[in-house]
């Protein structure tokens, strides 16, 4: 189109391309610029709820039972050996003699001095008896019946059908944590038959 105005003649070029076909294609992104300064460390945030309890593991084996610590006699006199291996000093549990007594008769009374040392004696060798017996090598049977854990003893060879164990069952059903321990029939004596374990009654009192 030709327009003419005051002698001065202008051209208007008009393309026959629409305005957006005239778009390049995207070209690839610029490499990644520099990271700027590190900003500073928020406040600490407040203390989150307290997670739910886990889940409660496997109880382990029990331990094998500990050695009766070692003793020595010397005629009357008795000493244990210390965890160092060091060995105390003797202790005579022999009392004082007691008074004759009169025409032959018995007396009627025994110092108390000599029947206290009497009673020590045998209270140390029922310890001591009960010391070996723990530290004798029992069979033990473990039976798991739910959260409840029965365990047997009984000397080497005994028959599951002999009333010859004993037997103690071991509940962890309490939620809390807790541990009940109670023997069979409230009895720790090898009487009881491993074969009816699950019969006995474990309550206490």
């Amino acid at each position: 189109m030709i327009k003419s105005r005051k002698g001065v003649s202008s051209i208007k070029k008009v393309s026959p391309f629409l305005k957006s076909s005239l778009i390049g294609q995207v070209g690839p992104p610029g490499p990644q610029g520099i990271s700027g300064p590190k900003g500073e460390t928020g406040d600490k945030g407040d203390r989150g709820d307290k997670g739910d309890r886990g889940e409660r593991g496997l109880q382990g084996m029990p331990g094998t039972p500990g050695m009766a610590p070692q003793h020595r006699w010397s005629g009357t006199e008795l000493a244990f050996q210390n965890p160092d291996g060091t060995w105390g000093n003797f202790v005579d549990l022999k009392g004082d003699k007691g008074e004759d007594g009169k025409d032959g008769q018995v007396p009627q009374m025994i110092p108390k001095v000599f029947s206290t040392t009497i009673g020590n004696v045998r209270g140390l060798e029922a310890r001591l008896q009960a010391l070996e017996a723990d530290a004798m090598q029992y069979d033990k049977l473990i039976d798991t019946v739910g959260d409840l854990k029965y365990i047997g003893e009984a000397l080497p060879g005994s028959a599951t059908s002999a009333a010859s164990w004993r037997i103690k069952r071991v509940d962890l059903s309490d939620a809390g944590g807790d541990i009940e321990i109670i023997w069979a029939d409230g009895t720790s004596d090898f009487s009881k038959i491993w074969d009816n374990r699950l019969t006995y009654d474990y309550t206490v009192g």
